[in-house]
């Protein structure tokens, strides 16, 4: 397939940027607030889990999304790719089976 170069440029920078913004998403503050907000309850423990697993799931998200741009960057390089050549870098990251 031919790859026109500026598009996976394109497609790199708005995944880059995407992943930029997942990284450095952050629940912290509005969930320590509301821990505090109730010591001692089950809300408390709650919420600081929450926090521990919305953090690390924008992490993994935001770390993907990075990949992929950097394929996309990197695939730019050249003037035309093949359609495997694309989906084994996919497929490296576990995105296609």
């Amino acid at each position: 397939m031919y790859v026109d170069p500026e598009v996976l440029r394109r497609f790199a920078h708005f995944t880059q940027g995407a992943s930029d913004v997942l990284a450095g998403t952050s629940v912290a503050g509005p969930l320590w607030s509301a821990r505090s907000a109730m010591p001692g309850s089950e809300l408390e423990v709650l919420c600081g889990r929450m926090s521990d697993v919305f953090t690390a799931g924008m992490r993994g998200m935001a770390q993907r999304l990075d990949v992929v741009a950097q394929s996309a960057r990197g695939a730019s390089l050249d003037y035309s790719v093949t359609e495997s050549e694309f989906a084994a870098r996919l497929r490296v990251m576990g995105a296609l089976e």
